[in-house]
């Protein structure tokens, strides 16, 4: 769809393990996604608490815009909507 976008929120790590223990404390209540993005994220983004903004196909990298334009799901656990990935 033409003009179509997103807004997303992202937290940028080096390591897949990593990636699960921030989810795990973020599922939790531990921490909030926006307070993990800050204290973990590599990309500047974490000033922002990892929000990247809203923005139309073809300015991000294209895995991470297939990731983003892609179907969701809500989540009960976390109670937000969250992207699976194909395996």
């Amino acid at each position: 769809m033409a003009g179509e976008t997103v807004h997303a929120k992202h937290i940028l790590v080096d390591e897949e393990d990593k990636c699960q223990e921030i989810l795990e404390k973020i599922v939790a209540e531990e921490i909030t996604f926006e307070d993990a993005a800050k204290e973990f994220s590599t990309c500047p983004s974490k000033q922002q608490g990892g929000d990247l903004g809203a923005f139309t196909r073809g300015q991000m990298v294209k895995e991470f815009e297939d990731a983003a334009f892609a179907d969701w799901t809500y989540c009960r656990t976390c109670q937000d909507s969250v992207w699976i990935p194909p395996h």
